[in-house]
C-alpha cells in the first residue's frame, strides 16, 4: 500500500538552498495591482514562504512535457495572501501544476493560474513519485 507523501517526507529528502527569484513582501501589493488590470490573463494568486520546486524527470520525460506546454518545475507555498478567485481562504497552503513559463524573478504561470512569488523563498530538487504523492 503506497503511503502519503507529507512535506515532512519532502523537508527531510531535500536540500533546499536560497533563491533570489520573488519579490519582496512591501512590493507585492503594488505588483498585484498593476497585474489585475491586464486583460486577457490568468487569475492571480499571490503567495509567500514558497519554494520552487525543480522535478527531476527523466529525459525522455521532460522532453514529452515540452512537447506539451510544460517544464518539470511547480511551486508549493506555505502561505496564500491572495487569491483573485477565491479558490482557496487566506493563509491556506497551495501546491501548483506543472510550470508553462517564469518570467521577472517573481511570475510562475501554470495552465491555469498565475502565481506571485512575495518574499524571500528556496529552491529544491524533488522527484516525480514526491510532486504527484502530495495531496491536499
Amino acid at each position: 500500500m503506497n503511503r502519503k507523501i507529507t512535506m515532512r517526507d519532502i523537508e527531510e529528502a531535500t536540500t533546499h538552498t536560497s533563491c533570489d527569484y520573488g519579490l519582496s513582501s512591501k512590493d507585492a501589493s503594488l505588483w498585484r495591482d498593476k497585474l489585475i488590470k491586464i486583460a486577457n490573463r490568468r487569475p492571480l494568486c499571490v503567495v509567500e514562504n514558497w519554494t520552487y520546486w525543480d522535478i527531476k524527470f527523466s529525459d525522455e520525460d521532460v522532453a514529452t512535457l515540452k512537447e506539451r506546454g510544460y517544464l518539470p518545475a511547480a511551486i508549493y507555498a506555505d502561505n496564500i495572501i491572495w487569491d483573485e478567485q477565491n479558490r482557496w481562504p487566506r493563509g491556506y497552503c497551495v501546491k501548483t501544476t506543472l510550470l508553462q513559463y517564469f518570467e521577472h524573478n517573481c511570475l510562475f504561470h501554470t495552465k491555469n493560474t498565475s502565481y506571485l512569488l512575495a518574499g524571500p523563498g528556496s529552491r529544491c530538487t524533488i522527484s516525480p513519485v514526491m510532486f504527484n504523492g502530495i495531496h491536499f
